[in-house]
């Protein structure tokens, strides 16, 4: 991968985490969703998606990008975890 495109990836994914920590959902989504599209299997990203989806209880997206994760990686301790007390408490 060029290092702009790293960057810029790296940019996108701090940009949403920013308003993901100031509770802006929607704008935390626009970020991640971006990086995304630049690089569709990047672990970090899909959990934090995850994540955020979960804090909304939007637990059906949650469960599918936390399983895009572990299909990525298999032995995603944190994604397992959260896949586990989705399921547990649906």
């Amino acid at each position: 991968m060029d290092k702009a495109k790293n960057n810029d990836i790296k940019e996108l994914i701090e940009e949403g985490k920013f308003y993901f920590l100031n509770q802006k959902y929607n704008e935390a989504l626009q970020y991640l969703s971006k990086a995304l599209e630049k690089e569709p299997k990047n672990i970090e990203v899909l959990y934090t998606i995850g994540i955020i989806y979960e804090s909304i209880n939007n637990l059906d997206k949650a469960l599918e990008y936390f399983k895009r994760v572990i299909e990525i990686d298999p032995q995603h301790e944190d994604a397992i975890f959260h896949i586990n007390s989705i399921s547990e408490n649906q």
